[in-house]
């Protein structure tokens, strides 16, 4: 049963596709960075069926797989709240950002306690361990993963796109296909 431990998803949550290996979805993104994640969960909302292709085990890009913080944070959500200032972690960031660093900071207490930053990064507002921000982003995805709305290619990089050729009524050929290795 498809399942996360540690931030890793199980072995049946992954498609390990053999040597010619061919699969349809509405949208491929292909990309394990953190907007090729956003994509694809983008794309699963609207009720679309999606491959997500990527060179990793782990989705989430730079929270996960690179080890980084969110060092792109800007000096907004660093503003806290005052008479004349608005408090830049509710209004600065989207709802689903918003609702992701606070399920990081839920994965990773510090004492017992849900604190701001619990890495402790002098780089950025929040930072967390890889394993807390994996968990946070495989828990929108097991949903999709289980009803296989959601197929995950790790291991997998593209080589060349497949087209098709123009048609009478436009000289534009269109993607219609990724292959990877």
């Amino acid at each position: 049963m498809v399942h996360q431990k540690n931030g890793l998803l199980s072995d049946d949550a992954l498609t390990r596709p053999w040597d010619g290996a061919s699969y349809e979805c509405s949208i491929a993104v292909i990309g394990g960075s953190t907007a090729a994640y956003m994509a694809a969960l983008t794309a699963l909302k609207l009720k679309l069926d999606v491959c997500l292709v990527q060179p990793q085990r782990m989705v989430g890009g730079q929270f996960t797989a690179q080890a980084l913080p969110a060092s792109d944070d800007g000096d907004l959500l660093r503003h806290k709240a005052d008479l004349t200032t608005l408090n830049g972690e509710e209004f600065a960031i989207s709802k689903s950002q918003r609702l992701f660093r606070r399920r990081q900071r839920q994965l990773q207490p510090v004492a017992g306690q849900i604190v701001e930053d619990p890495g402790g990064s002098w780089v950025c507002p929040l930072s967390t361990t890889p394993v807390a921000a994996s968990t946070a982003l495989n828990e929108k995805l097991l949903p999709y993963l289980k009803s296989g709305k959601l197929t995950l290619i790790p291991y997998a990089e593209p080589t060349s796109l497949v087209l098709a050729a123009a048609s009478n009524e436009t000289s534009v050929r269109r993607v219609t296909g990724v292959m990877c290795q």
